[in-house]
């Protein structure tokens, strides 16, 4: 479910985006999303357990996992501080296409910025 307006997003996602120095220092922030590696898919980096790009000039870190028959993915914004967090029951998922079409939806709506 995505985070509007009167919820409260998770701590640990929440406090990352406010950049809150209780879970993180400032430096050590900035080191976790910063690219260390280049990969093979197109335009794509590793940051510290993060894989790092810009897609539309916006700046992206994402989380991607799975276990068999489920997958996850964390994706954040970090300069406009939002953020998802989507959970499949489904192998298969297209779930880099559906976070995608979350994100329009949440920007054309104007809950996120």
């Amino acid at each position: 479910m995505p985070h509007t307006q009167g919820q409260q997003p998770r701590p640990w996602h929440s406090a990352t985006l406010k950049r809150d120095d209780r879970i993180i220092s400032d430096a050590s922030y900035t080191q976790m999303l910063e690219p260390r590696e280049k990969t093979p898919w197109s335009g794509i980096q590793v940051a510290l357990a993060w894989r790092v790009y810009e897609k539309d000039g916006r700046f992206i870190a994402r989380h991607p996992g799975s276990v068999r028959g489920y997958k996850s993915l964390l994706i954040s914004y970090p300069q406009e501080r939002n953020g998802l967090v989507l959970l499949t029951n489904a192998a298969k998922a297209p779930q880099f296409e559906i976070a995608d079409k979350l994100t329009q939806i949440l920007r054309g709506t104007g809950i996120w910025q």
